[in-house]
């Protein structure tokens, strides 16, 4: 963490409202998390700010109490961009659980699969809050229902995220709709060290603050894994939600294996709901509403729900699958173990996940990662690749008619221009005159009497 300015021991300090504190213990909160009393004062002081810390540890308050302060008093816009809509309608709900009823500020998500005339309408109140994904924040900026001259404050939540998934021209578009510096603020629960530069660059001088070693699991989570074959992880799935029932995330890298899954738990009796990136924005609300009250303990989905979905309540994460990027691996068991409670892990891994496995363990270690494409023959026999020493070579080189080992005693023929022979293989099929005006039938076609094709001939077809 950085040290030139002291944390805070709480939210009794100058400068901070008791309005705020009142709303932050009306909420439950009473004392700052460590991401929290670290990132707070320098929001205050209007300075830029990357930070990084587990998931779960406060960061959205870390950033939201401040900026909310600092617009009761200006009037003025903050922009906040994220890569997923579950995370941006999670940051409107504590934004508005904030603000509070009788707030004048308002928040407002933008986000794909809502209604857009809604939004545009909302828009025309000129919210103070706004967040949303990248691609929906475009949209408006180019039919001018958004302005962002009046920005005083840019978020980019999840920027790892933002950078795996591509997000970056298309923040940097946004950027080019706001004419001066906004005071920035990044966050993420990790930050490879390969994405830093480009991280830092949206940032004018920042604080760094990071609470706890990076790219590390919160130590209140149990990690377990299971050695298994792939054909017997349903079997497994099965028996941990039924010898030890829990509230559960399982997750998958595929939303057709979303869906497989679901349906043999639903097979079984077992209750559940399903969330992938395919589900309508509304289906999505009521599920992770159902999955929230407890209606359906088990919830099977893809990496859109390892960010964003803020349930106190989860017991258990299981990877059915591995994740493909070792940093997601972070995300997914941060949903157990909130705040500080305690949680689960259980990792489900093959024999062809072992280095996806080393993977994710040298991630978390800080050590390189093994590319996939160099890892994927790791440990094989050399004479099972084409090589001198397995597989006899011939010459290609121009006229050699030496034969491939393999072509066993396939006869060879002469392919050149003029050249009459036959292929030994075409057995006693007789050739016939292709030159132009030849009236010679193929000698297959039978007695099949021809006809006039000349235009205007009235010559049926005589089959």
């Amino acid at each position: 963490m950085n040290k030139t300015q002291s944390p805070i021991i709480n939210f009794n300090f100058p400068g901070f409202p008791e309005w705020m504190t009142q709303q932050l213990k009306t909420n439950g909160i009473t004392k700052p998390t460590e991401i929290q009393a670290a990132t707070i004062p320098f929001i205050m002081d209007g300075k830029d700010v990357l930070a990084t810390a587990t998931t779960g540890s406060g960061k959205t308050i870390a950033y939201l109490a401040p900026i909310i302060i600092s617009l009761s008093e200006s009037k003025q816009k903050t922009l906040i961009i994220v890569p997923t809509r579950e995370l941006a309608k999670q940051i409107e709900h504590e934004a508005k659980i904030l603000l509070g009823k009788k707030s004048p500020l308002q928040a407002i998500a933008l986000i794909g699969g809502a209604p857009f005339h809604l939004q545009t309408r909302i828009l025309k109140r000129s919210p103070n809050i706004i967040i949303g994904t990248p691609g929906r924040i475009i949209d408006h900026l180019q039919r001018n229902n958004l302005r962002l001259d009046q920005v005083t404050h840019l978020v980019l939540d999840e920027t790892d995220r933002l950078l795996d998934q591509g997000f970056m021209p298309q923040v940097d578009e946004i950027r080019t709709y706001i004419d001066h510096h906004p005071q920035t603020v990044l966050l993420s629960a990790t930050l490879p060290k390969q994405k830093l530069t480009e991280i830092k660059s949206i940032l004018r001088s920042p604080e760094e603050v990071h609470i706890g070693k990076v790219n590390q699991p919160k130590k209140n989570i149990k990690v377990s894994n299971k050695s298994l074959k792939g054909k017997d992880k349903f079997n497994m799935l099965r028996s941990l939600i039924n010898e030890d029932p829990k509230i559960n995330v399982v997750f998958v890298n595929t939303k057709r294996h979303v869906e497989t899954i679901s349906e043999k738990l639903n097979m079984d009796d077992i209750p559940n709901c399903m969330l992938h990136g395919d589900i309508p924005h509304r289906k999505r609300e009521k599920i992770i509403k159902q999955f929230r009250e407890g209606l359906a303990p088990t919830l099977v989905a893809t990496d859109v729900a390892a960010r964003g979905i803020d349930i106190v309540h989860i017991e258990r994460v299981i990877n059915y699958d591995l994740p493909q990027a070792p940093e997601d691996y972070i995300h997914r068991i941060g949903r157990s173990a909130r705040g500080e409670a305690k949680g689960e892990a259980v990792n489900f891994i093959t024999e062809e996940d072992k280095i996806k496995w080393q993977n994710i363990e040298n991630f978390i270690a800080g050590k390189k990662t093994i590319p996939e494409s160099r890892s994927r023959y790791k440990g094989r026999r050399q004479d099972n690749f084409w090589s001198k020493s397995s597989k006899p070579g011939f010459k290609k080189s121009d006229g050699s008619d030496r034969k491939r080992p393999w072509s066993k005693d396939k006869p060879s023929f002469n392919r050149s221009e003029g050249s009459d022979k036959k292929r030994p293989w075409s057995k006693d099929k007789p050739s016939f005159d292709r030159s132009e005006g030849s009236d010679r039938k193929r000698p297959w076609s039978k007695d099949k009497p021809s006809f006039n094709r000349s235009e205007g001939s009235d010559k049926k077809r005589p089959w």
